[in-house]
């Protein structure tokens, strides 16, 4: 009987050691298929043409890897696998030079220069980071922005892309005389000119921005600009270039730090300003209220200008 038991025990002893479990082991050297899904929760009215991705090496020496995806939803693209970071941004903008593309910690985006401190507009930009995935031949592990790991063994890995834009609205009311306006021009100044996309941090010299304004019903002057953000190291200053129907000009600065700065939304900063006078011809020879507070609103400040194309 005993003889019997270790026969029948010998037999089952390849199906036992055949059941143990054993770490799976992934092979190396090879690409991979990973799949970017953008989510839009953080900016859900942006609708981009495209987005491009940049995949950084973990370890210094390594190649950076670019990929356009046309839409906005996502797309697959192949990798070595390997430890990487990604940025993520919308590739369809114009009026944005992009430096220190040799890094994913210097990678920026830039108003291109206009001469002195002039910057052009920005175009509208959203961006998306992971700082840590880890692409191996079983899947995908990568860091989430709460510091926690997500792993995926179909290789997918979603980025959530915000707004890298600060948007401005501006509105003077009640303006008296609009009759006399022909066109306006502006500039907003104490504006960041810089962004980097690592995070999202707005960066670079201060700078202004010209854009148009428009003569809005029967008393309204409104228009709107981007920037990368109000750089509060220096005063914001509104500056209004108007050309009257005369063909004279003036223009009109407005210290707007305060309102930008109690602003509730940074995201989108509304500037209203409440009341205005338009000579009727020219510039008064003795401003309103004196000194150089003019045109019947206090804070105003008036001097003569000769228009020049570098504000349009």
């Amino acid at each position: 009987m005993k003889c019997v038991s270790h026969i029948i025990m010998a037999a089952l002893m390849p199906f036992a050691v055949a059941c143990h479990h054993k770490d799976i082991e992934c092979p190396w050297n090879i690409d991979r298929d990973i799949s970017v899904i953008f989510n839009w929760e953080n900016a859900p009215a942006a609708n981009p043409e495209g987005m491009a991705l940049y995949f950084f090496p973990a370890s210094e020496g390594g190649r950076i890897w670019r990929f356009d995806i046309a839409g906005k939803e996502g797309g697959t693209v192949n990798l070595p696998i390997g430890k990487y970071r990604m940025l993520a941004f919308n590739n369809d903008t114009r009026n944005i030079d992009f430096t220190g593309a040799a890094s994913y910690f210097t990678f920026t985006a830039t108003s291109p220069s206009l001469g002195e401190d002039l910057r052009r507009m920005p175009d509208m930009l959203w961006s998306g980071h992971t700082s840590e995935i880890d692409v191996t031949a079983c899947g995908v592990k990568y860091l989430l922005p709460d510091g926690a790991w997500k792993e995926c063994v179909k290789g997918l890995v979603r980025c959530s892309p915000g707004p890298c834009i600060i948007n401005y609205t501006v509105v003077v009311k009640d303006v008296e005389n609009i009759s006399g306006v022909a066109s306006v021009t502006a500039r907003l100044s104490g504006l960041h000119s810089e962004c980097r996309l690592e995070n999202i941090d707005p960066s670079g010299s201060p700078c202004s921005i010209p854009f148009q304004m428009h003569v809005d019903g029967a008393s309204s002057i409104t228009g709107a600009l981007r920037g990368f953000g109000t750089d509060y190291s220096q005063p914001n200053v509104l500056t209004l270039f108007i050309t009257l129907t005369d063909g004279s000009a003036i223009t009109l600065t407005r210290d707007v730090t305060e309102q930008i700065l109690n602003n509730p939304d940074q995201r989108n900063v509304t500037i209203i300003i409440n009341g205005l006078s338009i000579p009727s011809e020219g510039i008064p020879d003795t401003p309103v209220g004196g000194g150089d507070i003019d045109v019947g609103v206090v804070g105003w400040t008036v001097i003569e200008i000769n228009l020049s194309t570098d504000i349009m």
